[in-house]
């Protein structure tokens, strides 16, 4: 995935569609850089859960 995608690790992702916002051990997100200082990832922004 190169440049398109970020590990991170024990941090929360956004449900909207719950109202929640889980814990994953390992996410691989899309680079949204500072976006992610405003709302966690949401589902759209999300290539794989661990």
């Amino acid at each position: 995935m190169g440049e398109r995608a970020k590990v991170r690790q024990g941090k929360p992702i956004t449900l909207p569609q719950n109202n929640s916002e889980p814990e994953p051990d390992i996410a691989i997100v899309q680079r949204l850089g500072r976006n992610y200082r405003e709302h966690h990832p949401y589902p759209e922004n999300i290539f794989w859960l661990i």
